[in-house]
Order: C-alpha cells, then sequence, then structure tokens
C-alpha cells in the first residue's frame, strides 16, 4: 500500500467536514433552530433523520473507499454529485455557495486521485 497524497489527505477532511456540516445541520433542526424549517414534528424529524443519515453515510462509506475502493468509490461520487444537486434546487445563499465549493472541490479531488481509491480491494 502506498502512502497517501496530500490531495487524498485533503479530500479525507472535506469529506470529514461536509459530514460534519451534515451533523451540525441534524442538531440545528431537532433543536427547532433553523427558521426555515416548518416546525412540524413530522417534517424536523424526517429532515433531521435525513441529515443524520447524511452523515453516517459520508463517513462510513469514505472508511469503506479507503480500505476496499470499487462499489464505495462510485457510490461516494454519487452522494457527491447528489448533495451539489440539492444544494443548488433550494434557495440559494452564501452558506449553500460554500458547501457546493467544498463538495465540487471534493468531486474533482475524488476523480483527480481514482485510482488510489480503486487499487483497494
Amino acid at each position: 500500500m502506498q502512502n497517501p497524497s496530500n490531495s487524498v489527505r485533503l479530500t479525507r477532511y472535506l469529506v470529514y467536514l461536509n459530514a460534519l456540516i451534515w451533523l451540525g445541520l441534524a442538531i440545528v433542526i431537532a433543536g427547532g433552530f433553523h427558521t426555515a424549517i416548518p416546525q412540524g414534528p413530522l417534517y424536523s424529524w424526517g429532515m433531521t433523520i435525513l441529515a443524520l443519515l447524511a452523515f453516517g453515510f459520508l463517513i462510513g462509506d469514505y472508511r469503506l473507499m479507503v480500505k476496499h475502493g470499487g462499489l464505495a468509490y462510485y457510490l461516494m461520487l454519487g452522494m457527491i454529485a447528489l448533495i451539489s444537486i440539492l444544494t443548488v434546487m433550494d434557495e440559494f445563499g452564501l452558506v449553500d455557495l460554500a458547501v457546493l465549493l467544498l463538495n465540487l472541490l471534493t468531486f474533482i479531488l475524488l476523480i483527480k486521485d481514482r485510482h488510489y481509491y480503486l487499487q483497494r480491494g
């Protein structure tokens, strides 16, 4: 196994940062602090659960991708692409722009270093 390059390490930090953003969003929604989310328990808990699932998927899939590559790599690309698409389909503000740039950089780095992830397994 080769040591990860700086761009692979940066990708790992970006994925973890993205996951922390989703965890933070889940906490904010569950606490009722997000003013744009309707204050119905079904809607707010549904959004909280979806944010927690995104958090768990990003952490779990990145760990699988580094160890085994293959399908996990393509699932990560798909998840990052989906998050990017959903980011621009809502009201778009500065936070959305920052998250979109984070996701685009992560996506580009994943493609750049695909040989590192796909050699696993």
